[in-house]
């Protein structure tokens, strides 16, 4: 049952470290990240993004302005302004367990067998990981409302040409 239960661990700490050992690519909210909107009226909308443990918080911010653009055209917008943002990181904190190892030697002489058995013990440790995450509150227009404003295709030109994205 021990073994089971070891290689279960391993297995586990395995799989986490594949699912997040590449920053968290620009894609729809998943297992592993991504970009999420929520309609709050007819031309607003809040935009997400929530990267992992390898995505900047830069990265997070531009992901987060390009999705904002593409959904300003895809609801037949062409300008949007930002009313609203928010960038930080996520603190996660777990605790990995104790761990034991076992080393054994056996050494034969003519009259007797010795048998060292070796035993080491390693403290868990306490790791903390920091997620970035970016959220715009965005209003869009057909047409230029003001200062400050973004254009969309302008927008998603740029950003996908900067992280290689067509």
């Amino acid at each position: 049952v021990y073994m089971v239960a070891k290689r279960l661990v391993y297995l586990v700490v395995f799989i986490s470290f594949l699912l997040s050992s590449c920053a968290t690519p620009y894609q729809a909210y998943g297992a592993t990240g991504g970009f999420n909107e929520t309609r709050i009226n007819e031309n607003v909308y809040r935009v997400s993004f929530k990267g992992n443990a390898y995505t900047s918080l830069e990265k997070a911010t531009y992901f987060t302005l390009l999705r904002s653009a593409e959904l300003t055209l895809e609801k037949g917008y062409n300008h949007f302004l930002v009313i609203n943002e928010d960038q930080y990181f996520q603190e996660i904190t777990s605790q990995l367990p104790d761990r034991t190892t076992y080393s054994t030697q056996v050494r034969e002489s003519s009259d007797r067998i010795r048998l060292k058995v070796t035993v080491k013990n390693y403290p868990g440790q306490e790791i903390t990981i920091f997620k970035p995450r970016s959220t715009n509150t965005i209003m869009m227009f057909e047409y230029p409302p003001a200062e400050d404003y973004f254009d969309a295709r302008y927008i998603v030109r740029t950003i996908k040409r900067k992280y290689d994205l067509f």
